[in-house]
Order: C-alpha cells, then sequence, then structure tokens
C-alpha cells in the first residue's frame, strides 16, 4: 500500500513486462499511440493482478474464492479493453503470443546459451517454441504447470501431491519436446538442449517448492527446496 513501493514495483513490472511482449512486434505492427496504449494497458492489468495475488495469500479460503472471482473479472474488463484497441484478428495474434509467453522466454533463455556455429536460426527459434509450446498444450488443462504459468495461480493448488505430480508431467512433456527438437536442431545443439531442460526442470521444482511454502502447504516433497 505504500506509494513509493508501488511506484518501484510498477518500475520493475514494466521492465518485465518490456522483455515478455518485446517480441509481439514480430507479429503485429504496433507502432506510436497504439502500441503506448497497448503497452499501459499490459501494465495496469499486471499490477492490478498481482496487487490482488498479493491479497489472495493473506486470506482464508472463502476469501481466496471471492478474490478469485473479481480477478477473473479484472482479466475479461482487460481483455475486453485490449481487443477493442487491436481488433478481432490482431487481438487473437495477441492471445496466441501471450499464451506462449512461457516458452517463448524459455527458448530465448536457451538462444542466449549458444554461440558461433551452434547460434539458433530465427526459423529454428520459432519452431522450436511451437515445440515446447505444443508440448505444455499436451499437458492436461488442470495441471499444476499451467496453474504456475498463469498470472494468478490457485494457492490451493501447490500441495506436495501436485507438485510430485507436475514433475511427473514435465518429465514427459521435455520428452515430447526433446523428440521435436531432434528434428529442429544440429547435434551440438541438442547437446545444449539436453543440458538444459535439465536446468529448466531444477529451476521448475525449485519454483514450485518455493511457491508451496510461500502459500502455506507446508513443507514441498522431500521436505526442503532442492
Amino acid at each position: 500500500k505504500n506509494p513509493q513501493m508501488k511506484e518501484m514495483m510498477r518500475a520493475q513490472q514494466k521492465v518485465a513486462m518490456g522483455q515478455m511482449y518485446g517480441g509481439l512486434s514480430r507479429y503485429l505492427s504496433l507502432t506510436g499511440e497504439r502500441k503506448e496504449q497497448l503497452d499501459e494497458l499490459l501494465l495496469d492489468r499486471q499490477m492490478a493482478l498481482a496487487e490482488m495475488g498479493l491479497a489472495m495469500m493473506s486470506g482464508d479460503k472463502e476469501d481466496m474464492a471471492k478474490r478469485g472471482e473479481e480477478v477473473a473479472a479484472v482479466q475479461k474488463e482487460y481483455d475486453a479493453a485490449i481487443k477493442a484497441l487491436l481488433g478481432d484478428d490482431d487481438y487473437e495474434i495477441f492471445k496466441h503470443y501471450e499464451e506462449s509467453i512461457p516458452e517463448q522466454m524459455s527458448v530465448s533463455m536457451f538462444k542466449n546459451s549458444l554461440t558461433g556455429d551452434n547460434a539458433l536460426s530465427e526459423q529454428q527459434e520459432y519452431d522450436l517454441i511451437a515445440a515446447l509450446y505444443d508440448a505444455r498444450k499436451a499437458l492436461p488443462a488442470e495441471s499444476l504447470l499451467n496453474q504456475q504459468n498463469s498470472q494468478t495461480p490457485d494457492p490451493s493448488m501447490f500441495s506436495e501431491e501436485r507438485i510430485a505430480e507436475a514433475m511427473r508431467q514435465l518429465e514427459t512433456s521435455q520428452k515430447a519436446a526433446a523428440e521435436r527438437a531432434g528434428t529442429i536442431l544440429g547435434a551440438a545443439q541438442m547437446e545444449q538442449f539436453k543440458t538444459w531442460q535439465k536446468q529448466m526442470a531444477d529451476m521448475q521444482r525449485l519454483g514450485l517448492n518455493m511457491a508451496a511454502q510461500m502459500f502455506g502447504q507446508g513443507q514441498p516433497p522431500g521436505g526442503a527446496a532442492k
């Protein structure tokens, strides 16, 4: 509630949103005032959802359910505003881009780990994003991995059992992604991809364990974050 803290958070979120949506210009020709309006809408939405998400952490189950409905209403309101700004066709492109942000950021990290002759081409980057996205979308809709990628995850879902289930699902998803990646990447790139996948799995496990502790669901699997 501190105005200075809010201002600092907004500045931080602005940088983060720039990274998340920086690649949107590849798909949509957004310039001038229209781009500024979209940037402001995205930032305002992120701040609203972040504030509501923090409030959910301090409430009881009944309060969480109520706030969950409020979150859905806020999301719907901003979606309508973005659609009105972009128009139907560009909005569909925007939504698909937004749904694949986890994969775009992941591939960006992998791309930055490659140098010289192993560097990803633009086509390889697009194809790899699609491979990772398809692998994740093949997961059950209720998968905790999809919850974790949402802007306002359900705190009650971060139990030891759900985390263990999510890690099994991640292993299956990574195997499917690796099969597709084998048709996209060269041999040397593929070796680095396998190493990168292991690193991503470790980060995913740590993130889920931290979420379980933060949301008050008790100790993560094994009693401590690994």
